[in-house]
């Protein structure tokens, strides 16, 4: 176990100094300390300091942590290792001598994997909720302080951290919670730990020039009400707190902060913000509706919602183009950005993909048209007005990084192929390449660029099964009741944690249901042995959830052909991906099915309800459910496709003794 220690400080040497030679004498856990001096004087360092940056206009303290975040991640590069955790510190807070604070959050964060981020309590919280309660334990809340937290390194890499665009500390924590939430996890306060709020500088100098606490907090305020407002629509708090209700946070932070926030602007600014347009939303018919045009820039298009992030080409909808929570899922009919995609991280462009295809429903087209990797490559040496055409290609045009700095930066390249498999891993049933849109362009001429369209299948519905449908596998009489609602999903096997992930994904949606069969694919070409896998069902079952939870599950072994996956899409109501399919799935892909990837869609899929499938951001793990003890029973073998066994697991007991003083989920 690893953890990097994440400082923001400025012209406090001695805040720092006491910070860190508390962390030498009460961690016991492998851990790296990364100060970060935001604007700190020439003779004000510490002896810890890791790096420090000029600061004249104040940044802020989210971005200072996302600087030693990148340092954390260079070191742990360039060593060949990973940070299991990252600690989240300001300079200014204590914590109690001989308390190994650091092992007890990560110890909870490892005996309960659906805590995103857990805060130690507050002596003097200022937040709601954030104060110690008798009795230790964690409890769920909708967002915690920001000074002290602890944080998953795999969720900072896959769900996201504070944006560094927060100039104020005030909401960049709601945020992150929103994010968290959204991709399943929940953010917690321990009340086995706590600080003192001693009161110091994090991120502005203690000097006359210097604005005020007060002078501060108001412009705080005023930012987050603002940016919130704008970026997620006027009832964002409602949103954000939707998102938490599954996990019952005893407190909803979201209403209370924006209700103390609006308290810093003027009647007239709060009807200008909350009357102003809404977001987007979509029509009657929903799967008919909206057109996006992302990242529109000047370029804005009749009949499209023209997205941008940049308030001055005064878009319809002020946003990232790789998270638009406001639009509910399935609500547009297509989706196209022209040379935003090679702006975009691997991780945000994954992320990016998974987010349209929640937005796209049936038979919904993605076009995105930018340039192809091979071809830069191939390009470089072409003089284009004075610049080599394969390297501008690759890294940006500079004119315009110059004039608008990093964002016009190209983070990553793509070709046909590896865009093609991004697609596909995002969910979209077919990816194609068509001809490019842009040939004004002067690299069109160079054939520089290309354009794939990704879509949807148009049979989105979970299907209605006859009398005649045949059945694919028999319950313990041999029958398998038409009314069996039949899931399919296949994990990897080989990797516990994935599995541990999976199950927790989807076990509780599917627990107690007698009417749901879940069944599981095994195949012996790429999967270990079937008693490796039940013994692997087994260790995940029993860590997780207990021993009494009551699941029917049914392993499918042996190999399928493509027309019998495709003739066993019309029996299933949905397919689970997995957060890995990486693996060859044989025909897998040729299941005509619904494609769930979240608890929200498994549930519609379940109840009957109007079912659109939603997509997480790539690389995230699924919603926190769980599965906890698998109990196998031999089964007699069964039709197509062969099967050999039967998991059934008893039902969960109503109470559940838990490290959680309110139980999550």
């Amino acid at each position: 176990m690893k953890v990097a220690v994440l400082i923001v400080s400025r012209n406090r040497p001695d805040l720092v100094r006491a910070q860190v030679e508390w962390l030498r004498r009460n961690a016991s856990l492998d851990h790296d300390v990364y100060v970060v001096e935001a604007g700190t004087d020439d003779d004000r360092l510490c002896e810890y300091s890791t790096v420090r940056y000029a600061d004249d206009d104040t940044r802020g303290r989210a971005y200072g942590h996302n600087v030693a975040l990148e340092y954390a991640r260079k070191a742990a590069r360039e060593g060949g290792f990973t940070y299991d955790y990252h600690w989240v510190l300001t300079n200014d807070v204590a914590f109690e001598e001989g308390v190994d604070a650091m092992r007890i959050l990560v110890e909870q964060m490892e005996a309960e994997p659906r805590i995103g981020v857990l805060s130690p309590t507050c002596e003097d919280g200022r937040s709601p909720g954030s104060a110690r309660r008798p009795g230790g334990g964690c409890r769920a809340v909708t967002t915690c302080e920001d000074l002290g937290f602890m944080i998953r390194g795999d969720v900072v890499e896959t769900v996201g951290f504070l944006n560094p665009d927060f100039r104020y500390s005030f909401g960049a924590i709601h945020e992150l919670s929103f994010l968290l939430y959204s991709a399943g996890y929940c953010v917690a306060y321990s009340d086995d730990v706590t600080y003192r709020h001693l009161g110091g500088t994090a991120d502005r100098a203690e000097d006359p020039d210097t604005i005020s606490r007060e002078e501060y907090e108001r412009r705080a305020r005023r930012f987050a009400f603002t940016y919130f407002n704008r970026v997620y629509g006027a009832d964002w708090a409602r949103v954000f707190a939707d998102r938490a209700a599954p996990f019952q946070p005893e407190i909803d932070t979201y209403s209370a902060h924006e209700a103390d926030w609006m308290t810093a602007l003027e009647p007239n600014e709060i009807a200008e913000l909350k009357g102003a347009a809404p977001a987007p939303t979509a029509p009657a018919g929903g799967n008919q509706g909206l057109k996006l045009h992302l990242g529109c820039g000047p370029d804005k298009r009749a009949g499209w919602v023209n997205v941008d992030v940049n308030e001055r080409f005064s878009p319809d909808l002020v946003a990232d183009a790789h998270s638009l929570p406001t639009l509910p899922d399935g609500s547009c009919a297509a989706i196209e950005a022209c040379h935003l995609f090679e702006h975009f991280t691997p991780t945000r462009a994954k992320a990016a993909l998974a987010e349209w295809r929640r937005l796209l429903g049936a038979g919904g087209e993605l076009l995105l048209e930018l340039p192809n990797l091979e071809r830069c490559i191939a390009l470089m040496g072409t003089d284009v007005n004075g610049y080599d055409l394969g390297m501008t290609s690759i890294f940006g045009f500079p004119p315009e990084v110059d004039e608008q700095g990093p964002p016009q930066l190209h983070k990553w390249g793509w070709t046909p192929a590896t865009l093609r498999a991004a697609m596909l891993e995002a969910g979209f049933d077919e990816v194609e390449e068509v001809a490019i849109t842009q040939t004004q362009s002067p690299a069109a001429r160079f054939d520089r660029d290309m354009r794939l369209v990704a879509r949807v299948a148009r049979t989105t519905a979970a299907p209605v099964e006859s009398a005649e449908t045949p059945e694919v596998a028999a319950t313990d009489d041999g029958v398998l009741p038409p009314q069996m609602t039949k899931v399919l999903a296949w994990p990897r096997y080989d990797d516990e944690a994935e599995m541990e992930r999976f199950f927790r994904a989807f076990a509780r949606v599917l627990e107690g249901r007698e009417d749901v069969m879940l069944f599981l694919r095994v195949d012996p070409e790429h999967d270990p042995a079937q008693r490796d896998v039940i013994a692997s069902l087994e260790r995940v079952h029993a860590r997780t959830l207990g021993e009494d939870a009551l699941l029917n599950v049914q392993l499918l072994e042996g190999p399928i052909t493509e027309d019998e996956w495709r003739a066993m899409g019309p029996l299933l109501a949905c397919r689970i991906r997995t957060g890995d399919e990486s693996a060859p799935r044989d025909g897998v892909r040729h299941v005509s099915t619904p494609v769930v990837t979240d608890t929200d869609s498994l549930r519609a899929v379940l109840s009957g309800s109007a079912y659109v499938p939603t997509a997480p951001p790539a690389g995230r793990p699924a919603p926190a459910s769980g599965l906890d003890h698998v109990a196998l029973t031999p089964d007699r073998a069964l039709s197509v496709p062969e099967a050999v066994s039967r998991v059934r697991v008893a039902p969960r007991p109503t109470s559940t003794a838990g490290s959680f003083g309110r139980e999550i989920g």
